[in-house]
Protein backbone atom coordinates (compact mmCIF):
# COMPACT_ATOMS: atom_id res chain seq x y z
CA UNK A 1 0.00 0.00 0.00
CA UNK A 2 1.36 3.22 -0.85
CA UNK A 3 1.89 6.10 1.44
CA UNK A 4 0.10 9.22 1.26
CA UNK A 5 1.56 12.36 3.05
CA UNK A 6 -0.96 14.85 4.14
CA UNK A 7 -0.44 18.64 4.97
CA UNK A 8 -2.80 19.79 7.46
CA UNK A 9 -0.82 23.52 7.96
CA UNK A 10 2.01 25.36 7.09
CA UNK A 11 4.13 27.97 8.86
CA UNK A 12 6.13 30.43 7.19
CA UNK A 13 8.84 32.98 9.11
CA UNK A 14 9.91 35.64 7.62
CA UNK A 15 13.14 37.27 8.63
CA UNK A 16 13.27 40.74 6.82
CA UNK A 17 16.17 43.12 6.36
CA UNK A 18 14.17 46.85 7.02
CA UNK A 19 14.95 49.39 9.62
CA UNK A 20 12.89 49.56 13.11
CA UNK A 21 10.47 52.59 11.92
CA UNK A 22 9.71 50.12 9.02
CA UNK A 23 7.76 47.97 11.56
CA UNK A 24 4.24 49.88 11.34
CA UNK A 25 4.69 49.27 7.33
CA UNK A 26 5.52 45.61 7.43
CA UNK A 27 3.18 45.20 9.83
CA UNK A 28 0.15 46.57 7.28
CA UNK A 29 1.81 44.58 3.85
CA UNK A 30 2.24 41.11 6.09
CA UNK A 31 -1.36 41.65 7.22
CA UNK A 32 -2.45 41.61 3.62
CA UNK A 33 -0.30 38.75 2.80
CA UNK A 34 -3.07 35.84 2.36
CA UNK A 35 -5.11 37.76 0.35
CA UNK A 36 -2.69 38.71 -2.73
CA UNK A 37 -1.11 35.45 -2.32
CA UNK A 38 -2.72 32.75 -5.24
CA UNK A 39 -1.53 29.74 -3.49
CA UNK A 40 -2.83 31.19 -0.26
CA UNK A 41 -5.96 31.72 -1.68
CA UNK A 42 -6.43 28.47 -3.21
CA UNK A 43 -5.20 26.56 0.16
CA UNK A 44 -7.63 28.67 1.95
CA UNK A 45 -10.20 26.08 3.78
CA UNK A 46 -8.31 23.03 3.31
CA UNK A 47 -4.66 23.94 5.04
CA UNK A 48 -4.45 26.26 7.73
CA UNK A 49 -1.57 28.37 6.66
CA UNK A 50 0.15 30.96 9.38
CA UNK A 51 2.85 33.28 9.37
CA UNK A 52 4.91 35.71 11.27
CA UNK A 53 8.08 38.16 10.89
CA UNK A 54 11.21 39.11 12.44
CA UNK A 55 13.03 42.45 11.38
CA UNK A 56 16.75 42.28 11.46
Amino acid sequence: MARVLIIRCIFSHYKLRAPPESREIVERVHGLRAERCSVARSLKGAIAISTSFELT
